[in-house]
């Protein structure tokens, strides 16, 4: 999953548009809502906020290239220069990820942030201690 989950958001948007089954597309914002978040993982997700309320309908016709009643969506890049950089980088990056030495890495920085996690929180009880003495 990207960190950008705005950008995840917006591929289910896409997706939905170009299946055809999309009648309206409406980005509310969300009123207590913190742009940086914290995944399960300890990963950093970023936000704008919002929330995409879709209005489906049958997805029964399919979007053809020559219709201008949608936006343009950027699928992918236009430049074949950037597409060919972008596929270099996702199977340099797929090939880092399932290697056994990436695993090891990941496993320790999940151990590092978690211990680093127990220790601020032991820290904060021994400082909330002191005050109530």
């Amino acid at each position: 999953m990207d960190p950008a989950i705005d950008v995840e958001r917006e591929k289910v948007v896409r997706d939905l548009t170009l299946a055809g089954c999309v009648e309206a597309v409406h980005n509310a914002p969300r009123p207590v809502m913190l742009p940086l978040l914290e995944n399960a993982t300890g990963g950093e997700l970023q936000t704008d906020g919002a929330v995409a309320v879709v209005q489906l309908k049958d997805c029964d016709t399919l979007i053809s290239g020559n219709d201008v009643t949608f936006p343009t969506l950027t699928a992918r890049p236009s430049s074949k220069l950037a597409r060919y950089v972008r596929t270099q980088v996702l199977s340099i990056r797929d090939i880092w990820r399932e290697n056994a030495a990436y695993g090891v890495f990941d496993l320790s920085r999940m151990i590092v942030r978690s211990v680093r996690r127990s220790h601020s929180g032991s820290a904060r009880r021994v400082i909330a201690a002191d005050r109530g003495k």
